[in-house]
C-alpha cells in the first residue's frame, strides 16, 4: 500500500489563489459552481474523470504499452509534426489521432491549495493529517493526480512550457519557475495513486475505437458501440478511408488476372497445363463476383448512411416539436 501527501504541494507554490479580485471563491475560475461537495464532485466528474477509459484500462496492455511514462514532451510532439489540439473532454487527453495529439487544459482549481484541502482530501481525514493511503483516495482525486502527473511528463523544458502557454493549456500569469516548483511533487506519484487510465501514457484513437468494439464497456451506454470518438465528420472522409485499400486490392487482382492471361496465351495446348485453364476460369469468375459484391456493399453502405441521417433529422425535429431533451451522443447531431 502506497501513501501520498494531500495537498501534494505547499501553499507557497500554488499557481491560482483563492481570492479573485479580492473576493474568495470556492472553485477558482468557476464562479457558478457552489461550494457544496455534490456540486464539486459533479464538476470533477465532468472535468477530470475518464469513466470509459478507466473501465477499459485492464485490457489496455493489448493496445498500448503499460507504462505511465509513455508520454512524449510537448516539443517532441511538435518536432514529429503532431498538432497539439485542445479538448475539454478528459477522455481525449493524450489520445493520438494520426497527426493530432489531444490535450486537456488543466482546470485552474487544481492549481489551488485550498481546493485540494477542501474537496480532494478524504472526508474521514483528521485534523492536521497530511498523509493518506492511496486506497482512501476518491476517483476524482486519483484522476486529478493522473492528469497533473501527465503534465509533469509533457512539460520538462522551458520550450515545452512555452508551447503549453501558446496552446492555452496553462494559466496566462504562470511563470516557468513557479510551474516547475508546483509540478515537481506530481512527477513522483506512484501508479497506485492515479486512476486506471493514467497508469498508461498516450493512446491511439484507432486502437481505442477497436477496444470499445471488442470490450463494449457498459459506461459508454451503447450495446454495440462502433467508435470511442468520431474520426470522420462527413461521408467523404469516411469513404476516403477505404479508397487506398480498395485500390491496392484492385491493382493486385488486375496483376494476377493479367498473369493468368499471359500464362494461358504462352501454353495454350500443353498437357502439363491442363489444370491451369479451369483454375484460371474459376478464379476469374470469383473475382468478378467479388467485385460485384463489393460494389453492392459500398452502395448499401452509402444508402444506409443516407437513411440514418434522414432518421436522425426526423428524431431531432420530433423532439424539438415535443420540447423533449436532445441526446447528442445518440442522435449524432454534430454529424448532421
Amino acid at each position: 500500500m502506497a501513501f501520498v501527501q494531500l495537498p501534494p504541494f505547499a501553499k507557497e507554490v500554488e499557481l491560482v489563489p483563492s481570492d479573485i479580485n479580492g473576493h474568495p471563491v470556492a472553485v477558482p475560475n468557476e464562479p457558478f459552481i457552489d461550494a457544496s461537495r455534490e456540486a464539486v464532485d459533479a464538476f470533477l466528474r465532468r472535468e477530470v474523470e475518464c469513466t470509459v477509459l478507466d473501465e477499459l484500462a485492464p485490457y489496455f496492455f493489448v493496445f498500448t504499452k503499460r507504462r505511465s511514462s509513455h508520454i512524449d514532451t510537448l516539443h517532441d510532439y511538435v518536432s514529429t509534426e503532431r498538432s497539439v489540439t485542445i479538448s475539454e473532454n478528459p477522455g481525449l487527453h493524450l489520445v493520438r489521432n494520426y497527426s493530432i495529439i489531444y490535450l486537456k487544459p488543466v482546470p485552474q482549481c487544481l492549481f489551488n491549495f485550498a481546493f485540494w484541502k477542501t474537496y480532494l482530501t478524504p472526508a474521514e481525514a483528521t485534523e492536521g493529517q497530511h498523509t493518506y493511503s492511496t486506497d482512501s483516495l476518491s476517483i476524482g482525486c486519483r484522476s486529478a493526480f493522473g492528469l497533473l502527473r501527465t503534465y509533469g511528463h509533457l512539460i520538462q523544458h522551458e520550450s515545452d512550457f512555452r508551447i503549453a502557454k501558446r496552446a492555452h493549456l496553462l494559466p496566462e500569469n504562470v511563470s516557468y519557475t513557479k510551474f516547475q516548483h508546483f509540478i515537481q511533487p506530481f512527477r513522483s506519484l506512484p501508479d497506485a495513486a492515479v486512476s486506471p487510465r493514467y497508469q498508461y501514457g498516450h493512446i491511439r484513437l484507432t486502437r481505442l475505437n477497436l477496444a470499445v468494439r471488442i470490450m463494449r464497456p457498459a459506461s459508454l451506454g451503447k450495446i454495440f458501440p462502433w467508435y470511442y470518438d468520431r474520426m470522420h465528420w462527413h461521408s467523404g472522409q469516411y469513404l476516403a478511408r477505404f479508397a487506398a485499400p480498395l485500390l491496392f486490392l484492385f491493382a493486385c487482382l488486375t496483376l494476377i488476372l493479367s498473369s493468368l492471361q499471359v500464362g494461358l496465351a504462352a501454353q495454350p495446348d500443353s498437357s502439363n497445363w491442363a489444370a491451369f485453364a479451369p483454375s484460371s476460369l474459376w478464379f476469374s469468375i470469383v473475382v468478378i463476383v467479388a467485385i460485384l459484391c463489393m460494389g453492392l456493399f459500398v452502395m448499401l453502405g452509402i444508402g444506409t448512411y443516407i437513411v440514418n441521417r434522414i432518421c436522425v433529422g426526423y428524431r431531432v425535429n420530433r423532439a424539438w416539436m415535443r420540447k423533449e431533451p436532445l441526446r447528442d451522443a445518440e442522435s449524432g447531431l454534430k454529424a448532421v
